[in-house]
């Protein structure tokens, strides 16, 4: 029997049964787009599998994300899941690029950090490592040449902090300094190798001088205020390298009051040296007074000075202390006095009434003295010189650690590309050369594992490391880690670093 109608409920769920309709009984177009209306067909009218294996419409899933998997099935084709690493590793390559072209100070933005180290302010600690300003890198092992001013032609003049330093109170001397001849410590002229001297409270005549080889005192260093006290101490410091030399008094220049001692940039501690002197009255400091660099003579302050090399300088209107002290030093590495040390324990400023230093990358600098004014060249050639051999500092392991770096939300995942040079040898990613990042303000640091990418440019190298697990938190720090130095074996700088989060 034909049928003739089909109602809502006009066949039975078992009226057309399975091969009742053969292949092909309903053509391509016989059948109108809405010959079945919205909600004519029960969710259960097709059955799991109905359409087969080869079907048009595939089985479907999604990520964690609620993204859809990559799959390709007959005439559904799905793109993969969408990968933004490139996009963010490049503008991170980009953002190294246009910081060191622009020669900027680190920067960051709501999801990247850059530094390219053109300072040291990104950095909370250093382990025996330290920033090279020339080449504004970071190593384990750093040669830098050292500039310094040539006292034995030029003389300089500044006008005394305005505090002044009364007669008889505490104070500290430190001069960064080098044998002219790299021989022996000498001086010239009968009043002495001055190299810092201020105006006493007194007068203007006596000067309260810190240099090499007082009066007659040949080869050695100390004060000496002319016509009234000497401390003065035999200058045994090794004549081929930088020395730290140091005068330090807790009132008069009696010998029981004053310490004379010295310290080479590579040593391990200090020597304190035996005043052969002393006198009672160091004269005080004048405040406003005419201070005078690399010379001294009692009458008009000309024609006797020395002719040690000088890099910096320092005089402080307290005693600092034995902590003070080898933050100053700062394991032998030099650093602005005027700021707190990266790496050392020095934090203090604000007695640091003068201060002059030679720039130890390119010698362009010499540096304002305590009232924030300039010292002015008296006399000379002006021009600056370098030593002949480099200043050097060795370790075959080190370690260096940013600054936080808060992020608007908490942070699981992070990423970092580095920039470095292989001066020497080459590094091994991930063992010579490793990263570590943290979001919970390093009490937690994962160790990523760097990939190599192309050069960032001619010499430099790059290496990056994407979507790093770190424990959960907005304060970011990362930490670089250097393994197997050795000077003229393996010698790694890193010149930039970004982080992604």
């Amino acid at each position: 029997m034909a049928l003739t109608k089909i109602g809502t409920d006009g066949v039975k769920d078992d009226a057309i049964t399975s091969g009742k309709i053969p292949a092909n009984a309903v053509g391509t177009s016989e059948i109108s787009n809405d010959a079945v209306g919205a909600d004519q067909l029960a969710n259960t009218s097709v059955s799991a599998g109905a359409f087969g294996s080869s079907s048009a419409i595939p089985a479907l899933t999604v990520d964690a994300q609620g993204r859809i998997t990559a799959a390709t099935t007959n005439s559904i084709s799905i793109p993969p899941a969408f990968d933004d690493n490139k996009i963010i590793n490049d503008i991170s390559a980009l953002s190294l690029k246009l910081n060191a072209l622009q020669n900027a100070t680190r920067y960051n933005t709501n999801s990247t950090y850059v530094d390219t180290f053109q300072d040291a302010n990104g950095i909370a600690t250093q382990t025996n490592t330290s920033r090279n300003s020339v080449g504004e890198y970071i190593s384990s092992i750093t040669a830098i040449t050292k500039y310094y001013y040539k006292p034995n032609v030029d003389k300089w003049t500044w006008t005394q902090s305005s505090t002044g330093v009364g007669g008889n109170s505490a104070m500290t001397f430190v001069g960064v300094i080098k044998s002219a001849n790299g021989s022996n410590w000498t001086y010239n002229g009968s009043q002495g190798g001055g190299i810092m001297n201020l105006e006493t409270t007194n007068n203007s005549s006596p000067y309260v001088l810190f240099g090499i080889g007082n009066a007659s005192n040949n080869g050695q260093f100390g004060t000496h205020t002319p016509g009234r006290s000497d401390c003065n101490a035999s200058m045994s410091a090794p004549t081929d390298k930088w020395v730290w030399a140091v005068v330090r008094t807790y009132s008069n220049w009696t010998s029981g009051q004053v310490e004379i001692k010295y310290r080479a940039y590579d040593e391990n501690s200090w020597t304190v040296l035996s005043d052969s002197n002393g006198g009672s009255d160091n004269a005080g400091v004048l405040g406003s007074g005419q201070g005078r660099l690399f010379r001294h003579d009692s009458s008009n302050y000309t024609g006797d000075y020395d002719n040690t090399h000088v890099a910096h300088l320092g005089f402080w209107n307290t005693r600092l202390n034995d902590t003070q002290l080898n933050g100053l030093f700062n394991n032998g590495k030099f650093f602005d006095w005027s700021t707190n040390s990266a790496d050392g324990d020095y934090t203090l400023s604000s007695n640091l009434q003068e201060y002059f230093k030679i720039d130890e990358g390119s010698g362009t600098t010499f540096a304002n003295d305590g009232n924030g004014g300039t010292a002015t060249k008296q006399s000379g050639s002006g021009a600056w010189d370098s030593d002949t051999t480099t200043f050097t500092t060795t370790s075959a392991t080190g370690n260096f650690i940013s600054n936080v770096i808060t992020a608007s939300a908490s942070t699981t995942k992070m990423g970092v590309v580095i920039t470095y040079i292989d001066s020497s040898g080459t590094a091994t990613l991930n063992t010579d050369l490793k990263v570590y990042l943290s979001a919970d303000n390093g009490s937690n640091f994962t160790q990523v594992t760097l990939v190599a990418q192309p050069d960032f440019s001619t010499g430099v190298k790059m290496a990056l490391a994407n979507d790093v697990t770190v424990t959960a938190g907005t304060q970011l720090k990362y930490k670089v880690e250097f393994a197997n130095q050795a000077l003229g074996s393996k010698v790694t700088r890193v010149t930039g670093i970004s982080l992604q989060y």
